[in-house]
């Protein structure tokens, strides 16, 4: 899928369409890879569909490829969790400090979890 694609669909049905036809219109954009996100009737227009367009991603793909979030993205997961099990009896903040000394940055939660999965390995 191009950036260029629509994401973005309207369909208008006018007041004199059976419901067939208006069933037929609808369903439409759903097989082109868009599904509804409202109707909105006008009173001697007749209706408004409104439709975005599915993200759809091969099967497999790793979020990363895609700009999301991934664990481990700079590579340092494993030096950050043997700061964090070096100092067990340290606070978070301590160790976040730490890390950030070694060149690693790693969030309050991140660290709070992390130091949680060693307790748990005890």
């Amino acid at each position: 899928m191009s950036v260029t694609e629509k994401m973005v669909r309207v369909i208008d049905i006018p007041p004199d369409t059976t419901a067939e036809e208006a069933e037929v219109l609808l369903n439409r954009p759903y097989e082109e890879g868009y599904y509804l996100a409202s109707v909105v009737g006008w009173d001697r227009f007749g209706a408004r569909a409104f439709y975005r367009r599915r993200l759809i991603t091969k099967s497999g793909e790793n979020k990363s490829d895609r700009g999301g979030n991934r664990s481990d993205r700079d590579g340092l997961d494993k030096a950050a969790r043997a700061i964090v099990q070096a100092n067990p009896r340290r606070t978070i903040r301590a160790i976040q400090h730490a890390l950030a000394d070694a060149g690693i940055r790693r969030s309050v939660g991140w660290v709070s979890n992390a130091r949680a999965d060693l307790r748990e390995l005890r």
